[in-house]
């Protein structure tokens, strides 16, 4: 049992009324009685609602309508997520964007939709559950529809909710769906005509993705003079789901092939030390995916790229493994009430990117967040200073988590090279206006965590309120509510959220 959120009745009028411009019978209006006849109610006769005759709405004459939602807010019900815009006008309610960018300008904000270059009505549909929306997903379905039972025996090379976009042979099929990988099957797209962002790519069987004996290999990728798999120039051996076969024809056989429906970014090398860091020299003098962590499974196709967790191929370790689907794999969720609660990683275009993570940290600095009784939230902060109540410190495992605090690996190098600190977001002003070659940019931060105590968002009772240790709510009656945290509830119900000074 979980009790409302109350928000006084006066307070919603002023968030509804004081911010955007609202259509008629919203929340908050006036009935038609007691109106001056212009149908706002403030009795100037300017339509606007706010009595000050200006016409825009917002109460201050300068004809701005927007002024009333950027801040500072002191209610958290007014800007809960401290960016200083208010509810009544923020495009991401739950997501700290104080440049509200919004690209494809359907009302959500990048930093909250899931796909970001196309204007939708809706924000919810994400079939597979990895954090792409269905209208720009290249693998877009479920990811038991593109099973077939008693084909592939290698769990490996199953079809799964891989968050990732590329699309080798430019058919308008993600290659981690592809039955064909290396050869477009889609229609007429392909090298020389690539699918444009977000179009929707008819998945007909007989003109998409046809595979006529349904044995999981695309008819483009069977040789028809001899009815057997082809082998391109390079591969390791022909497309195929045994060991010694390449089914993304990138030059490593699939046993060894740490992401073998993701073609590798071919590096040719002699021995391990011509290869980046974590990776290996496969096969055919081909460099493998890197692996940071060891457990054969490259970092771009892990779900825990930083801590073993081998048994996410395996078909019984799968659920186990990730059990709400969301590719973060249970050795790497931020706690362990995060293992049943959706909450995939950000997507994001970034211009330095390394096995699919973005290569910048998300801690805004010390000095930035402080917990619900106002003590700043530090990366050092020894336990005399805590317990004498000076400052709080950051959790552990915040401090180690990939891209949070430290880089993702491999990213110090990348961004070396790039002559580079941290990464620059990029936009689609800064690609020529041109959505593939965003998406080739496209990159996950770790798990939003706004308030960095080490409970995701999906999971945190208290979103923008620090507490590591999640204490659940008593109210004056003593009884316990466990499905509110006590940092934002009872005498910390109107303090401002962790990143709100």
């Amino acid at each position: 049992m979980q009790r409302s959120v109350r928000i006084p009745t006066t307070l919603l009028t002023l968030v509804t009324l004081a911010g955007c411009p609202i259509g008629d019978k919203q929340i908050g209006d006036p009935p038609d009685s007691m109106v001056d006849g212009d149908g706002d109610g403030d009795g100037d006769g300017d339509g606007d609602g706010d009595g000050d005759g200006d016409g825009d709405g917002d109460g201050d004459g300068d004809g701005d309508p927007f002024d009333n939602c950027v801040g500072p807010f002191e209610t958290p019900s007014v800007d809960k997520d401290c960016d200083a815009i208010g509810i009544g006008c923020d495009n991401a309610t739950l997501h700290f964007n104080p440049d509200q960018l919004d690209q494809d300008q359907d009302g959500f904000g990048d930093v909250a939709d899931l796909c970001p270059l196309i204007a939708s009505n809706m924000n919810t549909s994400d079939s597979d559950k990895d954090g792409i929306g269905n209208a720009c997903d290249r693998c877009p379905r479920p990811i038991a529809d593109y099973s077939i039972d008693g084909s592939i025996s290698d769990a490996r090379l199953w079809v799964r909710n891989v968050p990732w976009n590329g699309d080798f042979d430019r058919d308008g099929i993600g290659d981690v769906c592809d039955n064909c990988v290396a050869i477009p099957n889609c229609g007429d797209y392909g090298p020389n005509n690539p699918a444009p962002h977000g179009a929707e790519v008819n998945e007909d069987p007989d003109l998409c993705q046809t595979d006529v004996n349904q044995d999981a290999i695309g008819d483009a990728c069977i040789d028809p003079n001899t009815n057997l798999p082809i082998m391109l120039d390079g591969a390791a051996g022909p497309v195929g789901f045994g060991p010694n076969d390449d089914f993304d024809q990138d030059g490593l056989s699939n046993a060894i092939d740490g992401c073998p429906r993701i073609p590798v970014v071919q590096h040719p090398c002699n021995d391990d030390v011509d290869c980046p860091p974590s990776s290996t020299c496969g096969d055919a003098g081909v460099c493998n995916h890197p692996d940071a962590d060891g457990d054969l499974v490259g970092d771009v196709c892990d779900t825990c790229a930083y801590t073993s967790n081998p048994m996410q191929v395996s078909e019984i370790g799968m659920a186990i493994d990730d059990e709400d689907r969301d590719f973060i794999g249970a050795a790497c969720e931020s706690h362990a009430d995060c293992n049943t609660r959706k909450g995939a990683r950000p997507i994001r275009f970034y211009d330095v990117v390394v096995e699919g993570s973005c290569c910048v940290t998300t801690y805004p600095g010390d000095g930035q967040l402080h917990d619900p009784s106002g003590l700043p939230v530090t990366r050092t902060c020894s336990p005399q200073d805590e317990q004498g109540g000076l400052c709080r410190q950051l959790p552990a495992p915040v401090l180690v988590a990939p891209g949070v605090v430290e880089l993702p690996g491999g990213c110090e190098q990348a961004l070396a090279d790039a002559g580079k600190q941290q990464a620059s977001a990029l936009t689609l002003a800064d690609v020529g206006g041109n959505p593939l070659e965003l998406w080739s940019h496209a990159c996950r931060l770790p798990p939003l965590d706004h308030d960095f105590d080490g409970l995701g968002d999906a999971c945190d009772p208290c979103p923008f309120a620090f507490d590591p240790f999640n204490e659940v709510y008593v109210d004056d009656q003593d009884m316990a509510w466990p499905d509110l945290g006590a940092a934002c509830n009872g005498v910390f119900e109107q303090v401002p959220g962790a990143m709100c000074m």
